[in-house]
């Protein structure tokens, strides 16, 4: 059976971190691993919407991080406008929700909305394997 993470589950999860990695667990498995958190927020003008924002808090390390996975806007020539208040919202989110630190894979187009809003780039290479062969 697999299922999700509940509160319950933080004892055996330290457990079976130091099996692998010899009594660090300690140091890196957040007491609140159970919980990690999704957001989808829409921009919404007119009864339409027009742009989409997708979070997530992940309470996995005593590192607390945020990713964000998808961040979309209409073409309207104010994507910028829209992609920056999307952002704002974001990070207001990932404050209330104690994260210091917040990942982006970015389309090239976009580089330059996540430098303007402090987004630093990274020397990480991303890797992916097509699961539909």
């Amino acid at each position: 059976m697999i299922r999700g993470i509940k509160e319950k589950d933080s004892e055996q999860l330290h457990l079976l971190f130091n099996e692998k990695h010899k009594n660090l667990a300690c140091k890196f498995i957040h007491p609140d691993v159970h919980e990690s958190k999704i957001e989808t927020l829409v921009y919404e003008e007119n009864n339409e919407i027009v742009g989409m924002i997708v979070l997530t808090a992940v309470k996995y390390s005593t590192n607390p991080y945020g990713t964000i996975e998808e961040l979309i806007i209409r073409k309207s020539g104010e994507e910028h406008k829209l992609g920056k208040t999307l952002l704002t919202t974001a990070m207001d989110w990932f404050g209330k929700n104690e994260i210091k630190r917040v990942f982006v894979f970015a389309e090239r187009e976009e580089s330059e909305l996540f430098e303007e809003m402090g987004f630093e780039k990274s020397d990480m290479i991303m890797y992916y394997k097509n699961l539909n062969k």
